[in-house]
């Protein structure tokens, strides 16, 4: 095998050449200046979310129950990557995820809604931050639910707010 060197004006040229390439195929793939457009939501697919309590103390469980239902004329088919095919999150003002479904284990599932159908779950959680475990702080905060990976444009997630009031007051 040999090697030759490339006089310096043939190498400027050749990297030119390849940088423009490479430019071009970029461009190419993302459609020119155009932005990425969000996928249009599902019309047929309503996501509902309901509350036992919209006033709980720290340390009180946290129940949400959330319905995802075809209202369509023909079946809906979903893949999941998580495992599971519903998720609920609660967060925080800045909307930081502090309780619910986050680990996604990558175990495939799939859901098929036939018309006129609804998939629901119902769950429980203690009210704390995951991180720490530490009871949630007074204050308010949005528990969101809806297909799971569907946390994205396709398939808005419903959500409700929940109060966390002070130790021992719950009632309002």
């Amino acid at each position: 095998m040999s090697f030759m060197i490339l006089p310096a004006s043939v190498r400027a040229r050749t990297q030119s050449s390849l940088t423009l390439a490479l430019l071009l195929s970029l461009v190419a793939c993302n459609g020119g200046s155009k932005q990425p457009t969000a996928p249009t939501p599902n019309p047929h697919i309503q996501t509902t979310l309901s509350l036992a309590d919209t006033v709980v103390v720290p340390g009180d469980t946290i129940t949400a129950t959330v319905r995802v239902t075809n209202h369509g004329k023909s079946p809906q088919s979903f893949m999941f990557g998580c495992g599971y095919t519903i998720g609920i999150v609660v967060e925080n003002e800045s909307g930081e995820p502090l309780i619910g479904d986050f680990v996604c284990p990558g175990i495939i599932v799939d859901l098929t809604l036939g018309p006129g159908e609804t998939e629901s779950r119902t769950a429980q959680y203690l009210a704390l931050n995951y991180r720490d475990r530490q009871p949630l702080s007074p204050g308010e905060y949005l528990v969101r639910g809806g297909l799971a990976g569907g946390y994205s444009h396709d398939y808005p997630w419903a959500q409700s707010g929940i109060l966390v009031a002070g130790q021992g007051r719950k009632s309002q």
